[in-house]
């Protein structure tokens, strides 16, 4: 199952931050720091615009919403000037939602439970 978007404003257009597996790789070894370090990274009294330009930069790299390949001349440069300092808790809130959309399990329809054929025709068996 793919991994949901989120989307996000960046200057006057809107974006989808999606952290599939190769982002998630390429920011742990580009900052050398685990998953569980990455968002601790997003608490509001220890976040730094540099680190949360450069998430939102890696969480668009790959696809849109639609599946379409990303605009590939959108440097982790011009995603800094797009963004809006007054605007920082509001990103971190949205990087931390696309990283949950990454890590949390969905449910597969497929395992949902079934209703025995006594529950469907509203009998049931008792003992």
């Amino acid at each position: 199952m793919p991994v949901k978007s989120v989307s996000i404003k960046l200057g006057n257009k809107t974006r989808y931050l999606r952290f599939a597996m190769p982002n998630l790789c390429a920011l742990e070894d580009e900052l050398g720091i685990s998953l569980p370090q990455l968002t601790q990274g997003l608490n509001p009294t220890d976040m730094r615009f540099g680190y949360v330009a450069k998430l939102i930069w890696t969480g668009l790299l790959e696809f849109d919403e639609e599946g379409n390949p990303r605009d590939t001349n959108l440097t982790e440069r011009k995603v800094r000037m797009l963004l809006d300092p007054s605007d920082l808790e509001e990103y971190a809130t949205k990087i931390a939602e696309a990283v949950n959309e990454a890590l949390v399990k969905k449910e597969d329809s497929k395992n949902e439970t079934r209703p025995t054929q006594n529950q469907k025709s509203g009998t049931s068996k008792t003992t």
